[in-house]
């Protein structure tokens, strides 16, 4: 039946008709609150888990070591010991007969007193009180 109100003729509704508007009008509502609080709601960041060795400091496998000598710099000293061999870097690669091996990613590191130096070996003025070593490390 039809009831007319101001000129508008509005349909009456059964029962049955109501309760599946407001079915379907209770879906989409979740439906549009569930998507707006998914895409509001801040990701959880990636996790990511690598396992890693555990980090050692190995024994050098080679040493050379001298004696400062008021200054004087520590490759002038390490020429005056031994031979050596230098790349075209100028890097130490051969003290005596002992030559690093680049496949291993070996290197001599110049060390004064037990600290690995902060400048190379010709830049370095000893003292009469230096000691000054040579390592094989790798990288």
């Amino acid at each position: 039946m039809k009831k007319e109100n101001d000129g508008i003729i509005i349909p009456k509704m059964t029962a049955n008709r109501r309760l599946k508007l407001s079915f379907v009008s209770g879906v989409l509502f979740a439906i549009i609150i569930g998507a707006m609080l998914f895409y509001a709601s801040p990701q959880a960041p990636e996790v990511s888990t690598s396992i890693q060795k555990e980090s050692r400091v190995e024994e050098p496998r080679e040493t050379f070591s001298y004696k400062g000598r008021e200054g004087v710099d520590a490759l002038t000293l390490l020429v005056e010991q031994t031979n050596i061999e230098q790349d075209t870097a100028g890097l130490v690669v051969k003290i005596g007969d002992k030559k690093t091996d680049t496949s291993k990613r070996e290197f001599w590191s110049f060390y004064v007193n037990g600290v690995m130096a902060q400048m190379g070996p010709k830049d370095y003025v000893t003292t009469d009180t230096d000691l000054i070593e040579w390592r094989i490390e790798t990288y």
